[in-house]
């Protein structure tokens, strides 16, 4: 079995989606593609059966970055589907090991009822 990264979260954005239409891999024309980034709150039981909230930062790429830029703001419910990746370094103040978790979006799915 081959192995795949894939995970779907559904939640609500923490804050409106930070464009920076000067990052990103370079289109056909030479220009980057745009990174739009977030954080969406997902909601959760926990062992107790008390509900928790977990934060997840995610970034999406081009044509994807600028739709959540134009359409997204604080509170906008979404389903992503996205791939995980794991960034690691070294602390430049201690030297120690550190990581963060990001969430690449692959689709946004809009959950909102569309406004007139």
């Amino acid at each position: 079995m081959s192995a795949k990264n894939s995970c779907h979260l559904i939640g609500n954005l923490g804050d409106n989606p930070e464009y920076d239409d000067t990052k990103g891999p370079k289109n056909k024309d030479g220009k980057p593609s745009g990174l739009a980034t977030f954080s969406i709150a997902v909601d959760r039981k926990d062992i107790g059966n008390k509900d928790d909230t977990d934060w997840f930062d995610i970034e999406c790429w081009g044509n994807l970055a600028e739709r959540v830029a134009e359409y997204l703001q604080k509170g906008s419910k979404v389903a992503i589907e996205a791939r995980v990746r794991q960034n690691t370094w070294k602390d430049k103040d201690t030297g120690k090991g550190r990581s963060k978790v990001t969430f690449t979006a692959k689709d946004v799915q809009f959950l909102d009822p569309k406004k007139d």
